[in-house]
């Protein structure tokens, strides 16, 4: 854990990327995909809780997203959960449903 404030997993990616557009999404798990195709400075959008998760991938080493991710750590979606770095996450894991890159 790299900060005990309270954020949803959506808002720090935003935080993250400046991508505004995913704000209208709500929850992870309404956020559209455009890449199934993994790169460091997008966001993975994974099958995880109730609502889907949102993390950004900081790395990619040795068959593994290296993850940024708020609240993946925390039992209730609803109110948010503390930022934490380094998680990793298989390129092959069923969780994973897509990844978004930014495009401007």
């Amino acid at each position: 854990i790299i900060s005990n404030v309270r954020q949803q997993c959506v808002t720090y990616v935003i935080a993250r990327t400046g991508n505004t557009k995913l704000k209208g999404f709500g929850t992870a798990g309404r956020i559209k995909t455009n890449s199934q195709t993994p790169q460091v400075g997008a966001v993975v959008i994974t099958r995880e809780g109730k609502v889907g998760h949102a993390a950004y991938i900081t790395d990619i080493r040795d068959g593994y997203l290296i993850l940024d991710e708020a609240n993946y750590v925390s039992t209730s979606y609803k109110k948010g959960g503390p930022v934490s770095s380094g998680r990793k996450l298989a390129i092959n894991s069923p969780l994973i449903k897509g990844y978004v890159i930014q495009i401007n």
